[in-house]
Protein backbone atom coordinates (compact mmCIF):
# COMPACT_ATOMS: atom_id res chain seq x y z
CA UNK A 1 0.00 0.00 0.00
CA UNK A 2 1.39 3.08 -1.01
CA UNK A 3 0.93 6.44 1.37
CA UNK A 4 1.73 10.05 0.34
CA UNK A 5 2.36 13.32 2.13
CA UNK A 6 2.68 17.02 1.47
CA UNK A 7 4.11 18.96 3.60
CA UNK A 8 5.79 22.03 4.35
CA UNK A 9 8.99 22.51 5.86
CA UNK A 10 11.04 25.63 7.12
CA UNK A 11 15.14 25.64 6.15
CA UNK A 12 17.02 28.31 6.91
CA UNK A 13 13.98 30.49 6.46
CA UNK A 14 13.06 29.26 3.05
CA UNK A 15 10.15 27.17 2.18
CA UNK A 16 10.86 24.31 0.41
CA UNK A 17 8.14 21.55 -0.41
CA UNK A 18 8.64 18.38 0.26
CA UNK A 19 7.29 15.00 -0.92
CA UNK A 20 7.60 12.21 0.86
CA UNK A 21 6.44 8.58 -0.79
CA UNK A 22 6.34 6.04 1.84
CA UNK A 23 6.39 2.34 0.54
CA UNK A 24 4.97 -0.12 3.22
CA UNK A 25 6.63 -3.27 1.42
CA UNK A 26 10.27 -3.78 2.83
CA UNK A 27 11.87 -0.30 3.34
CA UNK A 28 10.84 2.86 3.54
CA UNK A 29 11.44 4.85 -0.21
CA UNK A 30 11.43 8.41 0.06
CA UNK A 31 10.95 10.93 -2.84
CA UNK A 32 12.06 14.70 -2.11
CA UNK A 33 11.19 17.51 -4.15
CA UNK A 34 12.83 20.85 -3.44
CA UNK A 35 12.09 23.84 -5.09
CA UNK A 36 10.97 27.15 -4.06
CA UNK A 37 7.58 27.96 -3.68
CA UNK A 38 7.70 31.83 -3.25
CA UNK A 39 9.16 33.30 -5.45
CA UNK A 40 9.96 36.05 -3.37
CA UNK A 41 12.20 33.57 -1.25
CA UNK A 42 15.36 32.22 -2.45
CA UNK A 43 16.98 28.44 -1.90
CA UNK A 44 20.23 29.20 -2.71
CA UNK A 45 21.79 25.64 -1.77
CA UNK A 46 21.32 22.12 -1.54
CA UNK A 47 19.66 21.22 2.15
CA UNK A 48 22.38 19.29 4.37
CA UNK A 49 19.04 17.73 5.98
CA UNK A 50 17.77 15.25 3.47
CA UNK A 51 16.68 12.09 4.90
CA UNK A 52 19.46 9.27 4.08
CA UNK A 53 16.39 7.02 2.68
CA UNK A 54 16.03 9.22 -0.39
CA UNK A 55 15.59 7.56 -3.42
CA UNK A 56 14.74 10.25 -5.80
CA UNK A 57 15.38 13.79 -5.58
CA UNK A 58 14.03 16.61 -8.20
CA UNK A 59 16.10 19.87 -7.66
CA UNK A 60 13.43 22.20 -9.29
CA UNK A 61 13.14 25.71 -9.88
CA UNK A 62 15.64 26.88 -7.15
CA UNK A 63 18.20 29.99 -7.11
CA UNK A 64 21.34 27.38 -6.86
CA UNK A 65 23.93 28.83 -8.65
CA UNK A 66 26.31 25.62 -7.86
CA UNK A 67 25.56 21.92 -7.50
CA UNK A 68 29.10 21.32 -5.28
CA UNK A 69 31.01 17.88 -4.46
CA UNK A 70 29.62 16.13 -1.54
CA UNK A 71 26.11 17.92 -1.42
CA UNK A 72 24.48 14.10 -2.48
CA UNK A 73 27.29 11.21 -1.18
CA UNK A 74 25.18 10.63 2.48
CA UNK A 75 22.25 9.66 -0.16
CA UNK A 76 23.91 6.15 -0.66
CA UNK A 77 20.00 4.88 -1.68
CA UNK A 78 19.60 7.62 -4.26
CA UNK A 79 18.28 6.30 -7.68
CA UNK A 80 16.76 9.09 -9.74
CA UNK A 81 18.26 12.26 -9.42
CA UNK A 82 16.80 15.40 -11.62
CA UNK A 83 18.06 18.84 -11.71
CA UNK A 84 15.52 20.92 -13.51
CA UNK A 85 14.18 24.19 -14.42
CA UNK A 86 17.07 26.19 -12.11
CA UNK A 87 17.45 29.19 -14.09
CA UNK A 88 20.65 30.50 -11.74
CA UNK A 89 22.49 27.01 -11.88
CA UNK A 90 25.67 28.07 -13.62
CA UNK A 91 27.78 24.42 -12.69
CA UNK A 92 27.93 21.64 -11.27
CA UNK A 93 31.31 20.32 -9.25
CA UNK A 94 33.83 17.57 -9.60
CA UNK A 95 32.62 14.37 -8.34
CA UNK A 96 29.16 15.98 -8.05
CA UNK A 97 27.47 12.67 -7.93
CA UNK A 98 30.31 10.19 -7.88
CA UNK A 99 30.26 7.09 -5.93
CA UNK A 100 26.07 6.52 -5.28
CA UNK A 101 26.27 3.11 -5.73
CA UNK A 102 22.50 2.85 -6.57
CA UNK A 103 22.36 5.69 -8.77
CA UNK A 104 20.97 4.81 -12.34
CA UNK A 105 18.77 7.90 -13.41
CA UNK A 106 19.80 11.28 -13.67
CA UNK A 107 18.16 13.83 -15.60
CA UNK A 108 20.14 17.26 -16.01
CA UNK A 109 17.41 19.62 -18.50
CA UNK A 110 16.26 23.21 -18.73
CA UNK A 111 18.75 24.72 -16.47
CA UNK A 112 19.78 27.50 -19.08
CA UNK A 113 22.91 29.19 -17.11
CA UNK A 114 24.63 25.89 -16.63
CA UNK A 115 27.74 26.22 -18.42
CA UNK A 116 29.90 23.29 -16.48
CA UNK A 117 30.23 19.98 -15.03
CA UNK A 118 33.01 19.10 -12.89
CA UNK A 119 35.67 16.58 -14.19
CA UNK A 120 34.13 13.12 -12.50
CA UNK A 121 30.86 14.67 -11.34
CA UNK A 122 29.63 10.98 -13.03
CA UNK A 123 32.22 9.23 -12.14
CA UNK A 124 31.96 5.45 -10.38
CA UNK A 125 28.14 4.99 -10.74
CA UNK A 126 27.87 1.42 -11.78
CA UNK A 127 23.81 1.31 -12.15
CA UNK A 128 23.62 4.45 -14.42
CA UNK A 129 21.75 3.64 -17.03
CA UNK A 130 20.22 6.41 -17.70
CA UNK A 131 21.64 10.33 -18.25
Amino acid sequence: MMMMMMMMMMWRSVTVLMMIVVNNRSAAETSLTIRTVRPCERLTEIPSNISSNTRCLEVKQTQIRVFPSGAVTSLQLLRKLTILENEMLESIGEFAFANLPRLSDIIISENIALESIGAYAFFNLPELSEM
